[in-house]
C-alpha cells in the first residue's frame, strides 16, 4: 500500500522530528534482545515486534548487541490515517542522512535540528481538512517528504 501524500507530509514530519530527537541525543537506543531461537531458524536475530529476521544481526557474545529505536506515529482518522509504529536502526539513521546529503537537504536538516522552531513542518488542518505544510523552508519539506519515501509504511 502505498500513502498518499497528505499522509506521507504528515509522517515525514514526525519522522523529521524523530532524527531531531536522535541528534540532539534526547533518545535512548535500546538493545536488541538475545537470539534464542531454533537451530533450524533462519540466520540472524528474530525481532518479535515486527515478526521477522534480522540477517545481519550477529550472536557473538564479544561484540555489542544491535541497537533499535520505535518510532510512534498517531493516527489522523480525517484522512484515513491509521497511525504507525517503526523500529528504526542506526544503519536507518546514517542511510537517510546519506539521501538527504544526495539531494542536498542535509543543511536544511541540519539548521533545523539545531534551532528552537515549535511550528510543525506539515500539520492536519481541521478548517480546511486537509494537511498543510508549515511555515519552514522548502528544503526541510522537501526532507520530510524524502524520509517518508525512504521509510517503509507499516499502518497500524
Amino acid at each position: 500500500m502505498v500513502p498518499s501524500r497528505e499522509i506521507e507530509m504528515l509522517r515525514g514530519d514526525w519522522l523529521i522530528e524523530a532524527l531531531t530527537a536522535i541528534a540532539r541525543n534526547q533518545v535512548k537506543w535500546e538493545p536488541m534482545p538475545a537470539n534464542h531461537t531454533n537451530p533450524n531458524a533462519p540466520p540472524g536475530r528474530f525481532h518479535a515486534p515486527t515478526q521477522t529476521y534480522w540477517q545481519d544481526a550477529r550472536e557473538d557474545p564479544g561484540i555489542p548487541r544491535p541497537m533499535y529505536m520505535t518510532i510512534r506515529i498517531p493516527a489522523e482518522p480525517d484522512i484515513n490515517y491509521l497511525g504507525e509504529t517503526l523500529w528504526v536502526t542506526p544503519t536507518w539513521v546514517r542511510e537517510v542522512h546519506a539521501a538527504f546529503v544526495d539531494h542536498d537537504v542535509m543543511e536544511a536538516f541540519n539548521n533545523y535540528a539545531q534551532s528552537d522552531s515549535a511550528t510543525s513542518i506539515a500539520y492536519y488542518d481541521k478548517q480546511a481538512k486537509q494537511v498543510r505544510w508549515g511555515l519552514h523552508p522548502n528544503a526541510i519539506r522537501r526532507a520530510a517528504l524524502i524520509v517518508s519515501d525512504y521509510t517503509d509504511y507499516n499502518p497500524n
